[in-house]
């Protein structure tokens, strides 16, 4: 036995013992380690370049790294039922278009989706979908026995680290789709390195799959030189997390721009992190908790890396990381920030009227040898549809409807049937309806439905149904068993990418991005795709439904924006009545004051006062003005308590009656200011400070005013209105109080007259 070969075994044993390997606790030097070494067989026995075998991954790397550390990853721990499986991702979609059968399939179990096993084994799921995997899905002939003879055959589907960390020019990762398809499961990994070829196919006895290596890819130690890099390059990442708009509207690719942190020099791994348990961070605000995960990835979230995480232990990342710029958000509320995500306004294409066909890589086989171009491959994914995400917030997302053939257990829950059964019972009449294009849907219509139904119905016991754009189609005998609004869910998960500069996010054009009477954000129209062509019924269509708003009051509200310069402008100008009431009267007392400082006589008046003009009006006004301030304190209050902004149609009363507010008072303030004057005969103090009120009430309406009218204008940014906010609340608090004593105080002031200056 060679030296090196004991040297390597030694090692291995080594870090056995110690339970760590030397390159699991970095040393600190962030130099690119070379990796020049020998390849191991599944056994551990190096290979020489004369081998016909396929190296092993785990084999060959776990010399030095801990795989088995590293199969808690994200990518490979997808049949772990223990792991959190966190915020809904992109499901895998089954597809098996003769029977009209579109169902989200995902190892990890979660609600909206089917697990693998109720559509396909573990060897159909590698079959299906192993194209697209890093590995990770090794089942053993001990656990699948009725299998054994394939597994034994083909392999697993190992932890290919090439896939993601081989940045060599002549990695082609497409070559492991096209082996898995072969079944040379355990050489695909080997197929898509740039030194080495695979031919053959496993099971066949005239032609196995043998291993080529390139002779002068190693050196005189047999081993061999690997371009392996730490930070993965995005062309990794894009082969399984590519996705393409395919309408008509769509543009070709050269006239399309790159995600924004790419062309600012960012890499998917700068926010994507992971350490030796290549857990990766997926960056979405409350992952921390959601998955058991340490706070401070909190910080690699968009709100952690522009705005800063203060909850982070680390104090160098609560003010923002990796230098990214610090938005201001000029003119936009802050309760937006409250109800949208980030990606709502910098993510995924610009809405329009009708929602966009959608190809994904994982979906739609895309990045394969053969090129995938056709518009009208199954499935079909629409978006962005803005919907609740898993914090409440709206978030673009993708969208697709389910389609298959149940039992009907109870009103809402059904018992899958499986497409080979499907075409077992009524093939004939699905062949009937085949499309004539391969990739297409049949021709499902309810008299088809009907008769597949009935040659289902007498082998099962329970009512038969088929599921297809969120309606449930059954027959006239199981109809009453059915609960339409239990089937009515499209499955969604978030669109996150490509991320949209601040030039191009929603709300850059001002509020009539989204706040016009058919604006695509809430009213634009979500396609309904299913294999019967038929269309759920309107309701379901329109975006509002899937953000889950009230259609009615966001178009009346939408509707009020057409007013916003009318009410701007009323706000100002009663503002600057009121200011000039102030500034009049405020010069004459200043006066008043400079006489009394140097002893000159001060004028004085003690004949009564004449009778205000238009005391009509003048009684109308202070009973207005009372109302309007008790209706909007109390819901201004009452928002205040429950934690949350001002909201729905409160919101549209609140912005109708400021400005009537606003005339009001500053009517109020012209026309009764004489009767308020602080210099006079009747120098009780009770009256003085009535009067007194009425002056602080008067300067205390500028604030309310202008705090919420300068904010509808794009002059500040989002710390700057929030500030608007609070002055607008606590200036209220007081303008409420001096109201109230105005006319608390007034019986007190028995006398009809005062003295003017």
């Amino acid at each position: 036995m060679s030296i090196r070969v004991i040297l390597l075994l030694a090692m291995v044993a080594t870090s056995k013992v110690w339970g760590e390997k030397m390159a699991d606790i970095p040393d600190g030097d962030r130099s690119i380690y070379v990796h020049r070494m020998p390849l191991l067989d599944e056994n551990k026995r190096i290979l020489q370049p004369d081998a016909t075998i396929p190296f092993n991954m785990a084999a060959s790397c776990d010399a030095c790294h801990s795989v088995d550390e590293v199969r808690k990853g994200l990518h490979f721990n997808m049949g772990n039922p223990d792991d959190p499986s966190g915020r809904m991702g992109e499901p895998w979609i089954y597809v098996d278009a003769e029977t009209g059968t579109q169902i989200p399939a995902a190892l990890r179990r979660d609600s909206a989706n089917f697990h693998p096993e109720y559509v396909a084994n573990a060897r159909e799921f590698i079959e299906r979908f192993g194209r697209h995997l890093p590995g990770g899905i090794e089942p053993s002939a001990d656990t699948i026995p009725e299998e054994a003879d394939f597994w034994k055959t083909h392999g697993g589907l190992e932890i290919n680290c090439m896939a993601c960390h081989d940045a060599e020019f002549g990695h082609d990762q497409a070559e492991a789709a096209e082996h898995i398809e072969r079944g040379n499961f355990r050489w695909s990994a080997v197929a898509t390195c740039a030194f080495a070829r695979v031919k053959g196919r496993a099971g066949s006895e005239t032609l196995p799959p043998q291993v080529w290596y390139d002779p002068a890819r190693f050196d005189p130690k047999g081993k061999i030189t690997l371009d392996i890099v730490r930070k993965i390059p995005e062309e990794r990442c894009y082969f399984c997390h590519s996705y393409a708009l395919v309408d008509d509207s769509s543009l070709p690719p050269w006239q399309c721009d790159e995600e924004v942190h790419l062309t600012s020099g960012l890499s998917c791994t700068d926010c994507h992190r992971n350490g030796l348990d290549h857990r990766m961070v997926r960056g979405y605000r409350g992952e921390a908790k959601m998955e058991g995960r340490p706070d401070d990835i909190e910080s690699l979230t968009c709100e952690g890396c522009h705005l800063g995480d203060m909850t982070a232990l680390n104090a160098s990342f609560r003010n923002g990381r990796s230098g990214a710029p610090r938005p201001e958000h000029y003119g936009i509320p802050p309760a937006h920030f409250d109800k949208l995500s980030c990606t709502a306004c910098h993510s995924g294409p610009w809405p329009a009227d009708q929602t966009r066909a959608i190809k994904t890589s994982r979906a739609h086989a895309l990045g394969l040898h053969s090129v995938r171009s056709d518009s009208e491959l199954l499935p079909h994914i629409t978006g962005p549809v803005f919907a609740p995400g898993h914090d409440g917030k709206l978030t673009p997302q993708m969208l697709f409807w389910p389609a298959y053939w149940a039992q009907l257990e109870s009103s809402c829950k059904e018992i899958l049937i499986e497409p080979d059964v499907v075409r077992q019972y009524a093939g004939d009449i699905l062949r009937q309806v085949r499309p004539a294009e391969e990739g297409r849907w049949p021709h499902l219509n309810r008299d088809v439905i009907i008769q597949v139904l009935t040659a289902l119905k007498p082998h099962f016991d329970r009512p038969v149904v088929y599921i297809a754009g969120g309606r449930c189609y059954a027959l006239d005998e199981d109809i009453n068993h059915v609960n339409q609004n239990a089937f009515s869910r499209p499955v969604l998960w978030p669109w996150a990418h490509n991320v949209r500069p601040a030039q191009q996010s929603l709300g850059v054009h001002g509020c009539e991005d989204c706040h016009t009477a058919d604006s695509p954000f809430f009213f634009g129209q979500v396609a309904i795709a299913s294999p019967t062509g038929v269309q759920a019924s309107a309701d379901k269509l329109a975006m509002s439904t899937y953000s889950e708003v009230d259609a009615r009051y966001m178009r009346l509200f939408n509707r009020s924006f057409i007013f916003r310069p009318v009410l701007k402008a009323v706000c100002l100008l009663a503002s600057a009545f009121i200011f000039g009431v102030l500034l009049l009267y405020g010069l004459r007392a200043l006066c008043v004051f400079c006489r009394w400082a140097v002893g000159l006589p001060t004028p004085q008046n003690t004949s009564p006062l004449p009778k205000p003009r238009f005391q009509f009006l003048v009684g109308l006004l202070w009973p207005a003005v009372f109302l309007i301030a008790i209706f909007m304190s109390v819901t201004g209050i009452w928002a205040v308590l429950c934690g949350e902004p001002l909201s729905g149609y409160t919101l549209m009363a609140h912005f109708t009656l400021g400005p009537i507010f606003a005339v009001c008072m500053a009517l109020l303030v012209l026309l009764r200011a004489r009767q308020f004057v602080l210099i006079g005969a009747d120098r009780r103090f009770i009256v003085l400070v009535r009067n007194l009120m009425f002056w602080l009430a008067a300067l205390a309406t500028l604030p309310v005013i202008l705090s919420i009218t300068v904010s509808m204008f794009d002059w500040f940014g989002t710390e700057s209105l929030r500030c608007w906010i609070v002055l607008h609340r606590y200036s209220s608090i007081a303008l409420g109080v001096f109201l109230l004593l105005i006319v608390g105080l007034k019986p007190l002031c028995s006398k009809k007259y005062s003295t003017v200056l």
